[in-house]
């Protein structure tokens, strides 16, 4: 499964050996016993990839994704991906949330391997 944490930081992507049931029903009871409102919907997530760091190996992997993976062309330097799955957040007025999606195996560390390379491209700043 893997698992979209969007927050104040920024996205966060892991891959978790967890079926999407068992790690919902998990989240539900923890957020009813500490009294935190949960709110649990289908939804989808975008995130954005670097062309930089898109090998042609990785294109041929990127077609056979599943339906529940949308990868298109922002412009020549992005790819955006979306991908379809649960949206777990406090309430439905806020960008801050998790997302959870089955999509496979070999697709999700296919999806994880792009957006951790990506991360490797995005450049770092530091304020004085």
């Amino acid at each position: 499964m893997l698992k979209l944490a969007y927050s104040e930081f920024g996205l966060h992507l892991e891959q978790i050996a967890e079926s999407l049931e068992q790690w919902v029903l998990q989240r539900t009871l923890l957020a009813l016993r500490i009294s935190e409102p949960l709110c649990v919907q289908p939804g989808n997530a975008s995130f954005l990839l670097s062309a930089a760091a898109i090998t042609s190996i990785d294109r041929n992997r990127i077609v056979r994704l599943p339906e529940a993976v949308a990868v298109c062309s922002v412009d020549r330097d992005f790819y955006e991906v979306n991908i379809a799955g649960v949206w777990l957040t406090k309430n439905t007025h806020v960008s801050e949330g998790i997302l959870v999606a089955e999509l496979g195996d070999l697709a999700e560390a296919c999806v994880h391997s792009l957006w951790e390379s990506s991360q490797r491209q995005v450049p770092t700043y530091v304020a004085d």
